[in-house]
């Protein structure tokens, strides 16, 4: 593409784009929003991409990993402005930044050793230099120094310097006391952010501290081989990583690639793909010998089902048990290509064995978007796992259960420990959501092994004792909240599910949080006369003053009194809600009796 027509497209591994050139993060963009606490895919993408590139580097540290686009405008001498991607370029620079600063740490540990075991006094500056390469340019200032400037550049959002916070996490100083003054005086939003660039470097740090991971020896010690696999996976990550960056002449076109990247513009779906290759397939064994089914009519068949974008996906990974690679049209065809996937029935042809794993598969996988099960505890289980996050990967593991255990009670049994384990980590857990785990877990159910399937995500007495206990503190996190009082309807309806077939499902889309006690009271309430401020501070967030809504009920409710507010709950056909309503007034001990309830009966449905 001729740079005169406004944009010119280059591939490029993070070596070269890194290289002398300088990226400035506009004050227009958003904040830094990544996050490395592992409870869903709201804040978890750095531990994600973490577990992606150390899957990859170690299943072939020469093979090229396509790490997305970027768009940038040029602005002159080696100098870029981020229109779209700063989230992943910053984190790279992170990851850069955590293995400098991993270097510190074992230094100040006296844990690096040389070949004879002795321990090393290392001149780490040789080693601080690759790193810095990718973290810092060095420009001239005079003609005796040089002075190091950091590649990325944060200009001012909403007045806050966050490049200086970016500069002190690159320069491995110490995670500050966020509990000291000057950083309290922050809002709670901007130290939020200014925090995530510290944890997740430090994230970093961890993982490579991890014995698990390789980096340190079985003694906890960095020996000569764990520096050279260090310095294998740093040549990985520079030179096999690679990016499309897009560079723009100007903001105008910079924001049309970025819209059409996110909006429009769209290749063939991998459905698409599918569906040519699926039809051509079956025709040509269709011409060889008659099939029992016309090729165009068994696509139809499968468009009968909850057949959608996501679907082929979802497949491969309850198939392979690990993450997908490329796109996921040509992983669904390496599973077809596969010898050893299809040639259990000597009689059946090839094409046919595979449409009718296509089609079990896609039965399996429409009963779990659509919670269409005969057993309603199995519906408000799999609908409880499908809104705590990470909603894909839940679905792979879903399928593969299903696929690979007929026996309703195990189905059950599973389906109970794995919904413990993702509301633990939503709540209480001082573990990070790995996918990694779930893939395991796929693969033993493949295997038929389900005790070691299962025993992937057993909480210990511990864990269960947390949660039990974080049950009865604050939930600020309204999409959390709504998950637990949405679990606690379904609790209510349980004893009674078979019964009541047209309440089983909750149009959980459809429904949102409501705070009985408002957040923010309008001044003329009761809710200022009748709770005093300790009383509101200490149970506005708990579970107790919480219930569900309508969007439509809840925005006309707002921050009114209880008169206003009990007239739409009575409105509501949610019996949870309908049962406050029946309440003339709200005191400070029926809310405390409805969190004591509300506890005691999650402890009961989750087996606690």
């Amino acid at each position: 593409m001729e740079k005169n027509e406004g944009f010119s497209p280059r591939q490029q591994p993070l070596l070269d784009l890194l290289h002398q050139n300088s990226y400035i993060i506009p004050s227009y963009q958003r904040p830094y929003s990544w996050g490395a606490q592992g409870k869903s895919n709201k804040n978890d993408q750095v531990n994600q991409m973490w577990e992606d590139l150390l899957e990859a580097f170690k299943e072939n540290p020469k093979e090229i990993y396509f790490f997305g686009s970027m768009v940038t405008i040029n602005k002159g001498e080696r100098t870029f402005e981020v229109v779209d991607g700063q989230q992943r370029l910053t984190t790279i620079s992170l990851l850069f930044a955590a293995m400098k600063c991993f270097y510190t740490w074992a230094a100040n540990e006296k844990i690096i050793k040389e070949d004879d075991g002795q321990l090393a006094q290392m001149d780490l500056n040789a080693i601080y230099e690759n790193y810095d390469e990718m973290i810092f340019n060095r420009k001239k200032t005079t003609r005796a120094s040089k002075a190091a400037e950091k590649k990325i550049k944060i200009e001012k959002i909403d007045g806050y310097d966050y490049d200086h916070i970016l500069n002190l996490a690159m320069t491995c100083t110490p995670t500050p006391r966020w509990k000291d003054a000057a950083w309290q005086e922050l809002t709670a939003e901007s130290l939020d952010i200014v925090k995530r660039y510290f944890e997740n470097r430090d994230f970093f740090i961890e993982q490579f501290q991890n014995k698990e991971n390789g980096f340190l020896d079985a003694d906890g010690f960095l020996t000569p081989s764990e520096m050279e696999r260090l310095d294998d996976f740093f040549s990985f990550v520079t030179e096999k990583i690679i990016l499309v960056n897009i560079q723009a002449n100007n903001i105008k076109i910079a924001y049309q690639i970025f819209e059409i990247l996110n909006n429009r513009g769209l290749p063939l779906s991998s459905k698409d793909l599918f569906r040519n290759f699926l039809i051509n397939k079956l025709q040509q064994e269709h011409e060889k010998e008659a099939l029992p089914i016309a090729p165009i009519t068994a696509w139809q068949k499968l468009e009968e089902y909850e057949f959608d974008s996501d679907f082929i996906s979802r497949y491969v990974e309850n198939k392979t048990g690990k993450k997908q690679r490329y796109s996921a049209f040509n992983d669904l065809e390496d599973i077809y290509n596969d010898e050893k996937s299809f040639r259990n029935h000597r009689n059946t042809r090839k094409i046919v064995q595979f449409y009718d794993d296509i089609e079990a598969n896609l039965n399996n996988y429409t009963n779990i978007v659509r919670l269409s099960f005969s057993n309603p505890i199995m519906i408000y289980k799999v609908d409880c796992i499908l809104q705590t996050g990470n909603r894909a990967i839940s679905i792979s593991l879903l399928m593969a259960l299903l696929k690979n255990i007929q026996d309703e009670k195990q189905l059950l049994q599973f389906l109970k420990i794995y919904e413990q384990y993702v509301l633990y980590l939503q709540i209480a857990g001082h573990k990070r959501f790995k996918a990694q785990l779930i893939y395991n877990a796929i693969q033993s159910l493949n295997q038929k092994k389900y005790t070691e399937a299962i025993a992937v995500f057993e909480l210990n007495t511990e864990d269960k004792a947390a949660m039990k206990n974080a049950l009865n503190d604050n939930f600020k996190d309204n999409d959390i909240a709504k998950t637990f009082i949405a679990r606690y309807y379904w609790a209510l309806q349980e004893p009674i599910a078979h019964d009541t077939v047209n309440k089983q499902k909750l149009e959980y889309s459809q429904i949102t949080l409501e705070h009985i006690i408002p957040q923010k009271p309008k001044e003329d309430s009761n809710w200022l006369t009748d709770f005093d401020e300790k009383f509101r501070k200490n149970y506005t967030y708990k579970l107790g003053n919480m219930t569900l809504l309508t969007a439509e009920k809840n925005s006309s409710a707002k921050n009114f009194g209880w008169h206003t507010k009990r007239g739409k709950y009575k409105q509501t056909n949610l019996f949870m809600t309908a049962i406050i309503a029946e309440q003339a007034e709200i005191t400070p001990m029926f809310l405390e009796n409805r969190q004591k309830s509300i506890v005691e009966t999650l402890i009961q449905a989750l087996d606690l």
